[in-house]
């Protein structure tokens, strides 16, 4: 759940990603956009949006039987990726992400205390360099001659992910509702992101005093 938690029912026609007002026709560009490259569908192909999509070869079935058919959407974005847009807005997010011109495959929406776009168009090297992926831990290089800009990352915006660029911890921001996104200044950096959540530190904690009694009893028992 920490990592990732959108997902799309097309028996309702639903698409969560913790607002369930993302729906119809749109939800396509927001799966793309959130690295997911799998759709299942049960309706055995009943479902209206799935033959649009097929149609317009935004999706392509890849294995189907009895009981489902899988597509796979042929656009799908990495999970990290430098956007082309960034909006920074006082308001609720989602208010931005409804609006019908918005498109989650090159725009992301984090808050901030005053309204402003950020254009990461420009014609420059931004790279990522991917060197360790676990449910726990990511490791890459970046490097980024673009000045400063917002690497987009697809995995939940959830209490306990820590990141640190050059070994010094930095803000996680949440971006497009659900996700993550980390301004990466100028050069070439390494960035570290760790799961730690809360509830595993206060573990930690109750296993050395639950440990230091258990020794402590054992050596009172033997004066």
């Amino acid at each position: 759940m920490r990592e990732f938690i959108t997902g799309y029912d097309t028996k309702d026609y639903s698409f969560f990603t913790g607002a369930k007002e993302i729906l119809n026709d749109k939800a396509i560009n927001f799966l793309s956009a959130s690295n997911v490259r799998y759709l299942l569908d049960y309706t055995n192909n009943s479902n209206i949006f799935v033959r649009k999509w097929t149609k317009a070869n935004l999706i392509k079935e890849v294995y189907k039987d009895s009981d489902i058919t899988i597509y796979e959407i042929i656009k799908y974005k990495p999970r990290f990726y430098f956007p082309d847009k960034v909006i920074k807005t006082t308001k609720n997010q989602l208010e931005i992400m409804r609006k019908k011109e918005f498109d989650p495959n090159k725009t992301i929406v984090i808050n901030s205390d005053k309204e402003k776009i950020l254009d990461q168009t420009m014609n420059c090297l931004r790279k990522t360099n991917i060197l360790e992926y676990t449910g726990d831990i990511i490791k890459m290089d970046i490097k980024n001659n673009c000045g400063e800009s917002y690497l987009f990352i697809a995995n939940t915006y959830f209490p306990g992910w820590v990141a640190y660029l050059n070994g010094k911890k930095i803000l996680i921001e949440k971006a497009n509702f659900s996700f993550q996104a980390i301004k990466i200044p100028q050069g070439e950096f390494s960035l570290k992101l760790v799961y730690f959540p809360q509830s595993f530190k206060y573990g930690l904690f109750l296993s050395f005093i639950s440990f230091f009694i258990l020794i402590l009893t054992v050596l009172l028992g033997k004066l």
